[in-house]
């Protein structure tokens, strides 16, 4: 028995050639693609898509996607069109979370409480916008930024009618704690949106543009 396996292990399969020609195939095979560079000459970072339409797939955080239009390759109009609205869905966040300060008196007044406690309804959205950022990130980062923008939004906008029609003091909160989650996403996943559209030369100037506005 030990002397069949011993004859089994001296068995070596023998080597086939490979020929010039093969060898040649392969190595243009694993060739890597051209960089493209930018105006001064250096490769961009990150590298666009080869095709405009997107038909490669990119790789991020070991993550494969293709999509049907790569945001690097867009028009640079449409590239700013977009970075405006993202940049005004991030304004209005803060801007309707404390829009509501100024009826803290005629709201205590009707609700039967302090004015400090009738302002604890900026509090909680702004507690809930703070926190729902770090929960949309990841999820952008797999779904999409588009499906996440619109969904959370659409809940920010149904929150805010929810706060309008609510008839106690308990509602408005928990319609104004969902406000907060609805309002979130432009100041949590912005920042994303800029480093999908521009290259790393770029995004200084176009993360102040989102950052000021």
């Amino acid at each position: 028995m030990s002397a069949s396996r011993n004859k089994m292990e001296e068995v070596v399969e023998p080597k086939v050639p490979v020929s010039q020609e093969e060898m040649e195939s392969k190595e243009a095979e694993v060739k890597e693609v051209p960089a493209k560079l930018d105006p001064h000459g250096y490769p961009l970072r990150p590298q666009p898509t080869s095709d405009p339409k997107g038909a490669e797939a990119r790789y991020f955080s070991n993550l494969t996607y293709s999509s049907a239009i790569d945001p690097l390759n867009w028009n640079w109009w449409l590239k700013i069109w977009v970075l405006f609205q993202v940049s005004f869905l991030a304004f209005l966040g803060p801007g309707t979370q404390a829009l509501i300060n100024s009826s803290y008196v005629p709201l205590a007044k009707s609700e039967h409480i302090t004015v400090v406690r009738a302002s604890y309804q900026t509090t909680i959205a702004i507690v809930f916008a703070g926190f729902f950022p770090i929960i949309w990130s990841p999820i952008s980062n797999i779904y999409g930024r588009r499906p996440i923008m619109i969904c959370v939004t659409a809940l920010g906008i149904a929150a805010h009618c929810a706060a309008g029609a609510a008839k106690s003091y308990s509602g408005i909160l928990t319609a104004r704690a969902f406000v907060g989650i609805g309002t979130s996403a432009g100041m949590g996943i912005g920042a994303a949106v800029v480093a999908d559209l521009f290259f790393m030369h770029e995004r200084g100037r176009y993360m102040g543009f989102y950052v000021v506005l």
